[in-house]
């Protein structure tokens, strides 16, 4: 079979307040969110469907602002070499 080489990276960012550091250690707990609706199990299924693929998610400080969220999954040999991809959200209307 094939033989895991790299790992593929998805990252999405915005540039919003981001996320206080008293709650990132809940942002992947099913049923945490911070907003009045909503059920707070988004990143918690992506965790889960990431950790099912041998992979995993996690965040961190976007320079100049925001958040940005890492998503890692392994690669097996053959196909496309490795790339980063990069989407960003703005609140801003440009």
């Amino acid at each position: 079979g094939a033989q895991p080489s790299a790992q593929a990276w998805l990252v999405v960012e915005d540039d919003g307040p981001g996320i206080p550091a008293a709650q990132r250690d809940k942002v992947f707990d099913p049923y945490f969110t911070t907003k009045a609706t909503g059920t707070g199990l988004g990143l918690a299924i992506v965790r889960k469907i990431a950790l099912d693929h041998d992979g995993d998610v996690g965040l961190e400080d976007r320079p100049g602002g925001g958040t940005r969220f890492v998503l890692t999954l392994p690669r097996t040999t053959g196909g496309a070499p490795p790339r980063r991809s990069f989407v960003t959200f703005s609140s801003r209307l440009s």
